[in-house]
C-alpha cells in the first residue's frame, strides 16, 4: 500500500508543507503499518469524508488522500481535518513524519 498526502488551507497555511508526502506503508515501523493499514483500508477512506464534521468551521487544513492499494486499486478523497477524528489526524501526522 501507498499513500499520498497533501495539505493545503488552514490559516495561512502555517506549518504546511506544499509538496505532498509519499510513503510506502511497507517502510513503515511494523505498529505504524498496521495503524495504517486498518485506518485506510480499502473503502475505509470515503468513509472518513462522508463523516458530517463541523458546518461552523473555518480555516481549516483540507487533506488529499490517495491510496494505492497492494491489489493496484485506488482511491483518492478530499476531506477537511473537521471531518477527521483526532486518531486518525494524528496517525497521519506520524506517516508524514515517517515519510520524510
Amino acid at each position: 500500500m501507498k499513500i499520498t498526502i497533501k495539505t493545503s488551507g488552514g490559516i495561512g497555511g502555517f506549518g504546511l508543507s506544499p509538496e505532498p508526502t509519499d510513503v510506502d506503508v511497507e517502510n513503515l515501523p511494523s505498529a505504524l503499518k498496521e495503524r495504517a493499514r486498518a485506518a485506510f483500508s480499502k473503502g475505509r477512506l470515503k468513509s472518513l469524508a462522508k463523516s458530517p464534521g463541523n458546518p461552523h468551521a473555518a480555516d481549516m487544513i483540507n487533506y488529499e488522500i490517495s491510496i494505492a492499494h497492494d491489489n493496484g486499486e485506488r482511491e483518492h478523497v478530499d476531506v477537511r481535518e473537521d471531518k477527521l477524528s483526532d486518531d486518525v489526524l494524528d496517525l497521519i501526522d506520524a506517516i508524514r513524519s515517517a515519510g520524510r
